[in-house]
Order: structure tokens, then sequence, then C-alpha cells
């Protein structure tokens, strides 16, 4: 019943716990397509001494984590897609949760459940308490929840019928970074979420792991954000469409707080231009602001720097004098 797609790349460590934590599932109507990244280590190894009919591997050249999940969507013989990233779990449980949350719902398309982050300072439980409702299961409009709120799902605790996949598309070749939001903003202007309130899923973050540490690109945040427009003129009601407006705001903001930092000051202008000819008067002062806003934290960094060096030369001249 389930297609668990895992893609893998250089995942040594952590990728036997992995595979261990399918195999041991309740449900045991399953596939595991692991899709090799190019990895260089002893990854394949690991995954090619499982005996197991129910895993195989499929090797490519390097594509990336969206492309290597692409690649197990069309090499999935069932119906219903799961993701599992290969240093990421479930617990026993979790495949034969979701299989009861897909009977009780017959007509819905895309599920998720809670998660457990872990990180080298502990765990948190994640997406507890999406609304007012004590509900072990609730249904979301899932854009509208990340416009206001945060997403609701991750990658590792997803769970989506291949024929959703064959109306709105796969994961976007060209965006490394917020692919799975991208993807899942455009599954939630054709469907709701099925939220299923169980924290089965846990999901191993890493400080190279953490979004935190990598550039958005700014040719890969123009695509996301072009997209998120042509979504905005799709959607199914004027709700929607304000929480996608909404959306803009969140990325921009994201755009302007944690990536401007990281940009050139060629690519912070590229940036502006973008936003001035595609998006309303409102964002591109937003973008504007945010443009100023990084000019003065690098100023002030750069006096702070200035300071640390001539401080100690001022201090000898002074002994000196």
């Amino acid at each position: 019943m389930f297609s668990i797609i895992t893609p893998l790349h250089n995942k040594e460590k952590h990728i036997r716990h992995t595979i261990e934590s399918v195999l041991n599932q309740s449900f045991k109507d399953l596939e595991l397509i692991v899709v090799n990244d190019a990895s260089t280590d002893n990854s394949v190894s690991i995954v090619q001494s499982y005996k197991d009919d129910r895993v195989r591997i499929e090797t490519i050249e390097h594509a990336g984590v969206s492309g290597a999940r692409n690649i197990g969507i069309e090499l999935a013989k069932y119906e219903w897609i799961a993701f599992l990233d290969a240093d990421d779990w479930w617990s026993p449980d979790y495949l034969k949760v979701l299989s009861k949350a897909i009977a009780n719902y017959p007509k819905q398309r895309f599920f998720a459940t809670g998660q457990i982050l872990h990180t080298e300072q502990g765990t948190t439980k994640r997406f507890v308490n999406l609304s007012d409702s004590s509900q072990s299961i609730e249904l979301l409009d899932y854009v509208c929840h990340f416009a206001k709120f945060a997403s609701p799902c991750q990658t590792s605790c997803a769970c989506i019928s291949k024929g959703l996949f064959e109306k709105v598309g796969m994961f976007t070749k060209g965006i490394s970074k917020y692919e799975d939001i991208e993807l899942w903003l455009r599954l939630g202007v054709e469907a709701p979420l099925v939220f299923v309130n169980s924290h089965l899923s846990h999901y191993r973050q890493t400080v190279s792991d953490s979004l935190s540490s990598k550039k958005w690109a700014p040719k890969e945040a123009k695509m996301f954000l072009q997209n998120i427009q042509e979504l905005a003129q799709n959607a199914r009601t004027s709700e929607q469409k304000k929480c996608l407006t909404q959306v803009y705001d969140r990325m921009l903001r994201t755009i302007g707080v944690h990536e401007f930092h990281r940009y050139s000051a060629d690519e912070i202008d590229d940036m502006v231009n973008f936003v001035r000819h595609h998006f309303s008067m409102r964002h591109y002062i937003q973008i504007l602001f945010y443009k100023y806003l990084s000019f003065i934290m690098r100023l002030k960094f750069m006096m702070k720097m200035y300071h640390s060096v001539t401080s100690p030369i001022r201090s000898i001249r002074r002994a000196l004098a």
C-alpha cells in the first residue's frame, strides 16, 4: 500500500537506523525505494546488505534531493507515497496510524503526522495543538496555516497519493532550499491536509543540516516566489488567495532577514529589481527596507571589526606615550 522514498547521499552513519525503522513497521504492506544520489561513502553497501524483497536501491547521477525524490515517485508501485530522509526514522506504528487515517478519510489525498525533532540540545515535539480542537485528527488548509503560523508538516512525516502528484507535479527541479514547502503549497491549493496529531516521525537535525546554515541562491528564491504568484492565480478560495499574499510577505522577510547578509550587493539589487517588476508596490517597499537594513547591519559589523583591530593598537600607543 505504501511506497517509501528515501534519497541517499553519504549517510552511512544513519541509513541503517532509517531502514530498520521501515522494516520494523507493524504495517507490512510496503516497499522501500532508496535512491542513491551519487554517494561516495559506505551507504550503498549498507543498503545492499538487506536481503528483504521490499528494499530496492536505484543509483542515479547526482541530481539533488528533489531529483532523487522525483525518481522514487516515478518508480513507486503503490498509490500512497511516503518520504523518509536517510537520517530520519519512524516509530513502529507510523504507517499503521496513517493507513487508518486514510481509511477514515477515503476522499483525501494529503496526509501528515506530528513529529519529534532531535537536536544536540534535546528533543521537541513539533506540529502539536494546531487548532483549538482536541481531536486527534484535523482537516487543515495547508496554505493558510503556513501563512499564519508555520508549516504543519515536514518531508519525513508527509504522505501523498500518487494521483495528486500526477495533478500538481512533483518536487520542482532547481529549488534545493524550502523545496518541500513549495510542493506542500501546491498540494494545499488542490487538497486539504489531513493532520494526524500523533508524534510518530523522528527528524534528526544537525548544525550542517540546518536551513539557517545554507544560502538560498537568488535564482532559486526568485523561482519560489514566481511559483507562489502562479498559485495565487489558481487559488480555490478568496481566503486562500489572501493567504498566498501573506506567504509572499513571509518569504520576502525570510530573504531579507536570513539571506541578504549572504548576498553580494549585485545579488541584492537584482532581487530588489525582481520584486519591483513582479510584485506589488507594498512588496517592493518591503524588500527595499530589508536591503537598507542589511546595509546597516553590514556597516555595524565592519565598525565592530574596525574597533576590535584598532583598540589594541590604541592601547599600546597609550602605554608607550
